[in-house]
């Protein structure tokens, strides 16, 4: 087990995968179990910055589990 330092523990390191789906996002973090969807425009992100926007959201608890 990890413990990250906002005192969270992990069973592995916390990496995000994301899918682009019908109006927002799919992401799943196999290190605490949880598969959720972000209700996002595409047209508002790039590769680039898209990673970013999805972790915020999902650290800020706006998300909805799948």
């Amino acid at each position: 087990m990890i413990q990250y330092k906002t005192g969270r523990f992990y069973d592995a390191e916390q990496v995000l995968r994301i899918t682009a789906v019908k109006n927002g996002y799919i992401f799943y973090d196999d290190s605490r179990h949880i598969t959720g969807f972000v209700e996002m425009d595409h047209d508002l992100f790039d590769d680039d910055n898209i990673g970013e926007a999805i972790n915020h959201h999902y650290l800020h608890n706006n998300y909805q589990c799948v």
